[in-house]
């Protein structure tokens, strides 16, 4: 989506991915070059005659609690440091994307939040551990050129299912008749930001470069719901009957030691808002647009 929307608005756009997770397939991306490997690659084999950059776009982390790894706090942090030092090499501008979840308490949090990981460690705390050490890494380094952004529960055409996102894994059940999967009550509440919101935030930073480092917290507050309001919503966009099915015990159901709750949290944007940006589109919309992707 960043892509298409930069390509749109007349930047030259080169990719770089180990396609892991990549949700598009390489020659259907707009990018005009895509790299088919991993940053650490990339940079080791960077050359002069290469295309250099002057804004680098740091999106690379495991995508979705699926697929969290032992590595993962090491991969997240070593990447980071990469990019940082490539983006200093190059005096590119630099924007890092790290995620809500280095808040590991509920409540309203801003900016300047105190960040925590709560024992017990598992994997998804190395991904909370490694995104707070990318944080401390990117803005502690006394680079000017960089802004670090918080998305909160992002939702858009592509999301993959196998990362374990709630929005596409009710939408393919309820477009496939199976009984949408709730784990526990279902009113744990989350609020979603579509993608596109979260893009049009990106080119107003590039169009307005802030002179000091920074860091931004994206959601819509208007779309905060249950996850069994969210449920019983997709069910009636896709015009489905699939039923809900409720969850006690999701690691023992699911086989998934892996799987953890989240605290229920939201974000101040405020920043985000007197820097002339706001969340347009509501939670229905995305996911009208989401299921009709999803149709095919």
């Amino acid at each position: 989506h960043l892509v298409e929307a930069l390509v749109k608005a007349g930047h030259y756009v080169e990719a770089v991915d180990s396609l892991a997770h990549w949700a598009v397939p390489p020659d259907k991306s707009p990018a005009r070059k895509v790299h088919q490997l991993s940053v650490s690659r990339f940079i080791r084999h960077f050359t002069a005659d290469d295309c250099i950059p002057n804004i680098i776009f740091h999106l690379a982390a495991p995508c979705g609690v699926c697929n969290l790894t032992h590595r993962t706090c090491y991969d997240i942090v070593k990447t980071g440091q990469l990019v940082l030092e490539f983006a200093r090499h190059v005096g590119a501008r630099l924007v890092a994307f790290s995620t809500s979840e280095v808040i590991g308490y509920p409540g309203e949090h801003s900016e300047v939040s105190h960040l925590e990981v709560w024992p017990p460690y598992s994997l998804r705390s190395q991904y909370q551990a490694g995104k707070i050490a990318m944080e401390c890494l990117m803005l502690g380094a006394g680079y000017p050129n960089i802004q670090v952004i918080r998305p909160f529960n992002i939702i858009g055409p592509h999301q993959r299912v196998d990362g374990g996102f709630v929005v596409p894994r009710f939408v393919k059940a309820a477009l496939t008749g199976n009984s949408l999967t709730l784990f526990g009550d279902g009113e744990q509440r989350r609020t979603f930001i579509s993608v596109h919101d979260v893009v049009r935030f990106c080119l107003m930073l590039l169009a307005r470069w802030p002179a000091d480092p920074g860091l931004w917290h994206l959601t819509n507050p208007a779309n905060r719901v249950s996850v069994a309001f969210l449920a019983r919503l997709v069910n009636h966009l896709a015009e489905s009957k699939a039923g809900v099915d409720y969850i006690g015990n999701p690691k023992a159901a699911l086989g998934w030691n892996a799987y953890e709750e989240v605290p229920e949290k939201a974000a101040d944007i405020r920043k985000a808002l007197a820097f002339g940006w706001k969340p347009e589109i509501s939670l229905e919309v995305a996911l009208k647009e989401i299921i009709n992707e999803s149709k095919g």
